[in-house]
């Protein structure tokens, strides 16, 4: 993504590209940006292009999705995508994911994506690296067959404001990554 540019600009950029280069395959995206405020809040904004929506898992336990649907990328021409914003406060945790996750199914035909909010709640209070791996073992051991590969982003908030110099910048989110 261009500096300066917003998400959905570069989304729509990005579809064009793919439609003019007649690519074969159409694909997801989601850009989450996190940005700092005075008050210890984080402005999180989504954008997204077919892709799993994410999950915030609040400090007090609860799951909510983030909304930001969009088209996937390389179906159609002239495509807008718009960005949603949300706040986050301390020990909000914003989770990221592939389909790979939520499309982990048991025997029976349930899918991970049943159980997962219940599942990312129980994980309350965790750091994100745990989260991480806790999630992606969960739907290993949830899937009876088939297998899919699974990618996740958790990024944890500390509520510290930017200016409190209490910690350093890399310290007030704290971030995991898992493939």
């Amino acid at each position: 993504m261009e500096e300066g540019t917003d998400a959905g600009t570069a989304l729509s950029r990005l579809n064009r590209a793919l439609r003019q280069e007649r690519a074969s395959r159409f694909l997801t995206a989601v850009v989450a940006t996190l940005t700092p405020r005075a008050d210890g809040t984080v402005r999180l904004s989504t954008c997204s292009a077919g892709h799993p929506p994410p999950l915030v898992l609040r400090g007090d336990g609860t799951v909510s999705e983030v909304l930001s649907g969009g088209l996937l990328l390389g179906v159609l021409d002239d495509v807008s995508y718009e960005s949603r914003d949300e706040h986050l406060t301390a020990d909000d945790t914003l989770v990221l994911f592939t389909d790979g996750l939520t499309e982990s199914r048991e025997a029976g035909g349930t899918f991970f994506e049943s159980v997962l909010p219940a599942r990312l709640s129980a994980l309350r209070g965790s750091d994100a690296a745990h989260i991480a791996e806790s999630l992606a073992r969960q739907a290993r051991v949830f899937r009876d067959s088939g297998q899919d590969d699974i990618a996740l982003l958790v990024a944890r908030w500390t509520g510290l404001p930017p200016d409190s110099g209490l910690l350093p910048p890399d310290h007030r989110l704290e971030q995991a990554a898992l493939r």
